[in-house]
């Protein structure tokens, strides 16, 4: 069963390996596809950039510590 701490570090967890990432990915698309700036297409880059790292990164964390756990 699971505790009142461990659902918030779930919650947080999930906002930082899921939405965020995902949640960046999803405002470059919108940027992308609205504005014909050239600012606002560098910006749009950049945050699907970091979107996919981030990704990346939460990826290899979690993969990380599934490893950990299982030893």
């Amino acid at each position: 069963m699971m505790t009142n701490g461990d659902k918030a570090f779930c919650a947080v967890c999930f906002a930082i390996g899921v939405a965020a990432p995902w949640g960046l990915l999803l405002l470059a698309a919108v940027l992308s596809l609205t504005t014909d700036s050239s600012y606002w297409g560098e910006t749009s880059a950049w945050l699907a950039a970091i979107g996919v790292i981030w990704m990346a990164v939460a990826y290899l964390f979690t993969h990380m510590v599934n490893r950990i756990i299982e030893k």
